[in-house]
């Protein structure tokens, strides 16, 4: 005999014509099955990808970055020489983990935009996460290449770590906590437990595959870009009409500040050993804490 709960007569509830509305056929089960189908695509294509770094709320990791130079001259001048993107974040029903798909205002009218999901400008860093992570089946992983997506004010904290150091976070071993659920995703205390170059703490991790270790990740190939009428198809969406639309948008304006949140555009390089990018003949392995 079967248990129902939720109802008092044990009934389902019931369409006009008399089949439970949780039955489909037709369009509609045309239009979940697709739906089903993409959610299963996304899902295979982040396994080919790497994981954004994230912290959850009072935790704290381990992690050094394996590009973030800072401009020294000219008009980028404190600066860092990396990329950086607009991307919007979207989590879909039934999924913890977000996506980012990258804004496509900037050469044609961005879906995501108008349907009020606004774009965040981040800086790209590739790190290793050398914090150890033991998943439900009791086995360690250390040592994980990530994606760390910065902001305004992240990347602010970070440009006066790297003037600190000689203009540079490469090969920077952080200990980073996240103060609460309010605090930047990717951590909000950053403290420098020492540098060393990148091919010692690559070889640290795989004396053989160290140069693989330490390659910073290809971001064009890693962050992921739909067109607009790839987006409205993805998230079935309207094609875009009416008094008011614009089929392009404007070329970005070459005088926006390096830091949209006020972060400082300049900021002064005090002699020091560098990025730590040289050689590692005379580093020894053992004083490397991870």
């Amino acid at each position: 005999m079967g248990i129902h709960v939720g109802s008092k007569t044990g009934g389902a509830s019931q369409k006009s014509g008399g089949d439970p509305s949780w039955l489909m056929s037709g369009k509609q089960a045309k239009s979940v099955e697709k739906e089903h189908d993409d959610a299963a695509q996304d899902r295979k294509d982040a396994r080919g990808k790497l994981w954004r770094y994230y912290l959850k709320p009072e935790a704290a990791g381990k992690i050094f970055f394996l590009n973030g130079d800072i401009v020294t001259e000219g008009e980028e001048k404190g600066s860092f020489d990396i990329n950086f993107v607009e991307e919007h974040k979207v989590t879909t029903q039934g999924s913890k983990v977000p996506n980012f798909y990258v804004c496509v205002s900037r050469t044609e009218t961005c879906p995501l935009c108008e349907a009020g999901n606004f774009a965040s400008f981040v800086g790209l860093f590739g790190i290793i996460d050398t914090t150890v992570f033991t998943d439900r089946d009791g086995k360690e992983h250390k040592n994980r290449k990530r994606i760390f997506a910065a902001k305004g004010q992240t990347i602010k904290k970070l440009a006066k770590k790297a003037a600190q150091n000689g203009g540079s976070i490469v090969g920077m071993l952080m200990d980073v906590s996240r103060s609460d659920n309010r605090s930047a995703t990717v951590g909000d205390d950053f403290d420098k437990i020492g540098v060393w170059p990148l091919e010692a703490l690559g070889k640290n991790i795989d004396a053989e595959k160290w140069q693989d270790v330490i390659a910073v990740p290809d971001f064009a190939e890693e962050l992921t870009y739909l067109s607009a009428a790839e987006m409205r198809e993805k998230f079935h969406m309207d094609d875009p009409s009416g008094p008011g639309y614009q089929g392009q948008s404007g070329e970005p304006g070459s005088d926006a500040p390096a830091y949209p949140d006020g972060g400082d555009d300049s900021l002064p390089i005090p002699p020091g050993d560098g990025g730590g990018a040289s050689g590692s003949d005379k580093v020894d392995y053992n004083d490397i804490p991870f």
